[in-house]
């Protein structure tokens, strides 16, 4: 059986990641030029707990990234 197949491009169009990060728990704040937002990463690959702001938000491109070493090496390098 073939599974039905998703369309991530019409999504990532239609929905805020920002949103999304929110509805996850995620506390952001906008960084001065108002092109990031930035918080503490939720994810459960985020091995760091005093890192604060290594999760951000890229508000023009809809994406989201996590610059420590244990989520980069888990999505191998790969933007969210």
């Amino acid at each position: 059986m073939d599974r039905p197949k998703i369309p991530f491009a019409q999504i990532k169009r239609e929905v805020s990641v920002i949103d999304v990060a929110r509805r996850y728990g995620f506390e952001l704040k906008p960084d001065d030029k108002g092109t990031w937002m930035h918080g503490q990463c939720r994810l459960r690959s985020h091995d760091s707990k005093e890192s604060k702001t290594s999760f951000g938000v890229n508000l023009q491109g809809n994406y989201w990234v996590c610059h420590s070493n244990s989520c980069r090496k888990n999505r191998s390098d790969k933007k969210g």
